[in-house]
């Protein structure tokens, strides 16, 4: 079961699970993932105080998966062991055998089924469609909500498409009420994303980077800088 525990203000979530084993145990997994075993009479306050003691080795644990997180490049053919981060978090590409196609998130793995495994560019075809869903259903949502704030000032809602960008997670074309995102947003934390939907809505008020764009950026978002800043240490390969 996942269970978590706040050490030195850091969230670390862990699997524990219960079985016929005498000592407490703690295993930091190849990706930084925590695992607890524990008798199933052990109470849960003696696991907490256990995590504790061994608090500088789960938070060297938690820091290694973080630095991991700015070293997945979009996989290229998807393969089996191929690390992707997605909307914040990291999962490592497996593949089964299915009748039907599917792509789906189970615990820290992207699990993708299809007919032929073997098949490279069917399976990538499947996984890029399944991410570029994910990525729309963020946006569109993140659109929705944020959009009041440009309404009650005159602008029109906004007509949303997507597509691989070299150079940019997105961009406004406020005569024709079209904004584009970059398919590669789907490898960022939702709050990223978030920022660069408002620099975007921004935008149809305000078409260049005047004070007065900057003005309504900070209105409707107070910490688009720090969202800004944590966007550009997340490097990926565009």
């Amino acid at each position: 079961m996942k269970k978590s525990i706040t050490i030195n203000g850091v969230e670390l979530t862990y699997e524990l699970e219960r079985k016929n084993v005498k000592n407490l145990n703690l295993r930091i997994r190849a990706d930084s993932s925590i695992y607890v075993s524990a008798n199933r009479r052990v109470p849960q306050s003696s696991i907490d105080e256990f995590l504790r003691r061994n608090s500088d080795r789960l938070l060297k644990a938690v820091d290694r998966l973080e630095r991991a997180k700015h070293d997945c490049p979009y996989p290229a053919e998807f393969t089996d062991g191929e690390r992707i981060a997605l909307l914040g978090s990291v999962y490592t590409v497996k593949t089964r055998q299915s009748i039907k196609p599917t792509v789906c998130i189970e615990d820290d793995g992207l699990i993708i089924a299809l007919k032929d495994p073997a098949d490279t560019i069917a399976k990538a075809a499947l996984a890029d469609k399944w991410l570029r869903l994910q990525l729309q259903l963020t946006v569109e949502r993140l659109c929705r909500e944020l959009y009041p704030f440009f309404e009650s000032r005159g602008a029109a809602y906004t007509r949303i498409r997507f597509r691989r960008m070299s150079a940019q997670w997105g961009n406004c074309r406020p005569k024709t009420g079209v904004i584009t995102f970059n398919t590669r947003l789907i490898m960022m934390p939702v709050d990223c994303i978030e920022y660069v939907v408002a620099h975007e809505l921004c935008h149809l008020l305000h078409p260049d980077h005047s004070s007065r764009f900057y003005a309504c950026l900070s209105e409707c978002m107070p910490d688009w800088q720090t969202r800004k800043k944590r966007l550009l240490d997340c490097p990926v390969t565009f």
